[in-house]
């Protein structure tokens, strides 16, 4: 879409849809039931959409991959929440062998190379990726989009820096608020000062240009402020954006919602829920509200849609270990290594966690791996995440070592997440703890579980919450312990959320999103 003027406004009268059901009607086709699924998901018909996507499935043979995927979701969820899959890597060879076909009728798509980038990126062959993608850009190389997934490819490779380089160096940046969002994020990545800063302003304070085309570059600027601490330029910028969003917006705005306390984006739950394709910012706020269920279904469409990530895997590692599907959390940072090269602290730490609770290690076969796991969590403890290593350390004397040193080193261990750490870490610790002290068959289990409930009523930690019910169902029956620990009855003892009423109105106007408060507020702001 071109950066046209807010001023030069078209509106929907209906008719692309009445066009393309006829044209379905008379001659029902690939490419009809491709054009009649866009205008009716559009239009907000979703039956019409539905039959066309109908249409699509049953000729499948025919059909190029991504339409069969985009069909399907209008007919059944991609990845059913509650069934356990190996997400991202499905399809990913047959998708290499299929864009590879393509490529031999038509060897100057950039998209298509771009799509070839993306299913070697998803494999970890970051060689073959690279290749692909730098025929992509040599085929259209100053082409908006090609530049912008051709920088996010080279942040997800850790070449921030080289992304950012391409993007100060291309001509067409300093005028394109598309280019220049994305040379500010990737600055920020880098740690390098951005290069367009006031060109970014400047557009922003001009005005003049639609609403969706200056979202992201609102939310870039925005993240800036937030850094330097000025949360009310931040905030302002945050409302623009939030006026016709992408779904890069949302994620960005739920991240500093989450992790910067950023306050004003009130509207943010409707928006995601509006969208339809916002499925990182819909796993954040999930997780946020304790449907964990739902997070899960939301990480793993993330995951879909972004097979190249690590970020959505680590994020379903960790609802794995929470489910107590240990031998899944496992698998899932596999894979984040093989994407990444690498996984970060936080997640070896909660791996070191699935390895030990799975109940697969045993002194007299994994004596060697018992071992290593004691030295590397005394190398942890000293340092930054020592809190999370300690309780590690109380977990693998419980299971390998001796009982009571377990429950000193827990106890010791939230007594330092209480001062000093976020209380969440410390009611998943006490939570832990109880699970422990009732599978050791401890008589002060049950006082173990008053202090995990404190601590999670006093955080507010749904997750935590999640696991109590699990542990108060445990110390009744701690025979049962394989069922009560066992992720097919997680469903069990989550509860639904508790949303807040919505206070405000959101509609689409021909401007982008407008925002009505109800009669009692004191303003309404657009």
């Amino acid at each position: 879409m071109a950066a046209k003027p807010a001023r030069i406004v078209v509106l929907d009268d209906g008719s692309h849809l009445r066009d393309s059901k006829s044209a379905f009607e008379r001659e029902p086709s690939i490419g009809n039931a491709a054009d009649l699924i866009a205008a009716a998901s559009t239009g907000g018909e979703k039956s019409v959409a539905a039959r066309a996507a109908g249409f699509v499935l049953e000729n499948a043979e025919h059909a190029p991959r991504s339409l069969v995927a985009f069909a399907r979701s209008f007919l059944q969820p991609p990845i059913d929440p509650d069934k356990t899959s190996l997400v991202g890597t499905q399809l990913l060879g047959s998708g290499i062998a299929h864009t590879r076909s393509l490529l031999r009728l038509n060897p100057s798509n950039p998209v298509l190379w771009s799509d070839m980038a993306r299913h070697y990126a998803s494999l970890g062959n970051r060689r073959e990726a690279k290749r692909s993608m730098n025929v992509a850009v040599q085929l259209a190389p100053n082409h908006r989009w090609i530049l912008r997934i051709a920088a996010r490819f080279l942040v997800h490779c850790g070449e921030a820096e080289e992304a950012h380089r391409q993007l100060v160096q291309h001509p067409r940046t300093r005028s394109d608020p598309w280019l220049i969002a994305a040379e500010l994020a990737t600055a920020q990545v880098a740690q390098r000062s951005p290069k367009y800063w006031k060109q970014g302003n400047d557009i922003i304070k001009r005005g003049g240009v639609a609403a969706l085309h200056l979202s992201e570059l609102a939310t870039a600027v925005g993240m800036f402020e937030l850094e330097v601490g000025e949360e009310k330029k931040a905030r302002r910028l945050v409302e623009m954006a939030l006026r016709d969003p992408t779904e890069n917006t949302l994620a960005q705005v739920s991240w500093a919602r989450e992790s910067k306390h950023l306050k004003g984006a009130s509207v943010l739950d409707d928006l995601v829920q509006r969208a339809g394709n916002a499925f990182e910012a819909d796993f954040r706020l999930k997780m946020l509200d304790g449907d964990l269920l739902g997070a899960k279904a939301a990480g793993e469409q993330w995951a879909f849609d972004e097979p190249f990530a690590a970020r959505p895997l680590a994020g379903l590692a960790f609802i794995a270990s929470i489910f107590d599907d240990h031998d899944r959390a496992v698998d899932l940072t596999k894979n984040v290594r093989r994407l990444d090269g690498r996984v970060d602290l936080t997640l070896e730490m909660n791996t070191l966690f699935s390895r030990m609770s799975s109940g697969r290690l045993s002194i007299e076969n994994n004596r060697r791996e018992i071992d290593a796991i004691h030295a590397r969590l005394l190398a942890i403890s000293e340092g930054q995440k020592a809190f999370h290593a300690m309780a590690n350390l109380a977990l693998w004397h419980y299971r390998f070592g001796q009982v009571q040193l377990g429950a000193a080193f827990y106890q010791k261990a939230i007594a330092t997440i209480e001062k000093s750490g976020p209380l969440e870490a410390a009611a998943l610790a006490a939570a832990y703890a109880t699970r422990e002290a009732i599978l050791a068959r401890q008589q002060d289990a049950s006082t173990i579980l008053g202090q995990a409930k404190v601590l999670a009523k006093r955080s507010r930690y749904a997750i935590a919450e999640f696991y109590v019910r699990k542990l108060e169902h445990l110390l009744r029956e701690p025979d049962k312990w394989a069922d009560v620990l066992s992720p097919t009855t997680a469903p069990r003892y989550l509860s639904a959320p508790k949303r807040k009423p919505t206070q405000l109105e959101v509609i689409k106007g021909p401007d982008g999103l407008v925002v009505i408060a109800p009669p009692r507020a004191t303003r309404a702001f657009r």
